[in-house]
């Protein structure tokens, strides 16, 4: 027996549609925000709660959503040429329309939300992927009973991070496309801002669904900040599991022992303090990425 046969063999629609169901029942949610927000770190922090599952980065409504419906567009196509060209129009096949391309991908992201492991049991289920935020309101349709969460960090630590990470990730590409960091800043502003504003709205539209959170706040108030988070969702907030969620998702746990402040280039968790910003924006840079980040600066009660 071939292993794509065991597994044919082991295949049961009913289960697995059942599996669907149950995660629909329990409560899904969504967090987002501009590149480099501290979305990962918040990521760690509730997955490290017992009631809670948060996996990343699931990339569903910006890439696998597209997938599928690129998918049965190009089977609509053989379909439809086969109709006309073999059966002159008479044996007509009904296609594929937008609201199954709707149904797989809701079906696809419920499954990947509770994978083995401790999300079978996890009463708290969700997703963590930075460009949710530009879909949150797609995902509020997909899921009528999800809640959202938007990280917001200040601009100028993310265009910062970012320039780091991706020298790291991709040093040379990355090189070739940008010459400077004040050449980088400019175009990650845009970015930030489009993320930014669209998660306000959404927030602003949908205040018992999506909570907004600063970075910083959560830097300086972990056990606070982080729960209220876990009130906002319905998990506990019991000061011993916060301070074990905390201790888990810890700076210098994940860096290897190193002090928040203390950098390493070379790491994902690269220094993990804010206002780093300043030892690497010169002051006319500054002000042409504080005017292309305005008026959100102010709107997050950012200097």
């Amino acid at each position: 027996m071939t292993v794509a046969t065991a597994v044919i063999n082991r295949f049961d629609f009913d289960t697995i549609h059942h599996a669907i169901a149950t995660t629909r029942r329990k409560q899904v949610f969504f967090v987002g925000g501009a590149a480099k927000s501290g979305t990962t770190w918040l990521q760690l922090l509730l997955n490290a709660h017992p009631d809670i599952s948060c996996s990343g980065e699931g990339h569903f409504p910006n890439k696998l959503l597209p997938g599928l419906a690129r998918a049965l567009k190009s089977h609509n196509t053989t379909l439809a040429a086969k109709s006309q060209s073999i059966f002159d129009g008479l044996n007509v096949q009904p296609l594929f329309t937008n609201r199954h391309a709707l149904y797989l991908a809701t079906a696809a992201i419920s499954l990947m939300l509770c994978p083995p492991g401790k999300a079978a049991t996890a009463r708290i289920v969700g997703d963590k992927t930075p460009d949710n935020v530009r879909y949150f309101p797609l995902l509020a349709t997909l899921f009528p009973r999800a809640k959202f969460i938007h990280i917001v960090r200040d601009a100028r630590d993310c265009a910062v991070s970012a320039w780091f990470h991706n020298q790291r990730v991709t040093p040379e590409p990355f090189a070739k496309q940008f010459a400077s960091f004040s050449e980088f800043s400019l175009a990650f502003a845009k970015a930030w801002v489009a993320n930014v504003s669209l998660g306000a709205k959404f927030a602003a539209e949908h205040p018992d669904r999506c909570l907004a959170i600063r970075y910083e706040d959560l830097s300086a108030e972990p056990l606070n900040l982080f729960g209220q988070v876990c009130v906002f969702l319905g998990a506990s907030a019991d000061p011993a599991v916060l301070r074990a969620c905390c201790a888990a998702a810890d700076f210098a746990r994940l860096s290897g022992g190193r002090a928040r402040g203390q950098e390493d280039r070379g790491s994902f968790f690269r220094q993990g303090l804010p206002g780093n910003w300043r030892s690497h924006f010169d002051a006319p840079t500054e002000l042409a990425y504080c005017e292309m980040v305005e008026p959100w600066l102010s709107t997050f009660h950012y200097s």
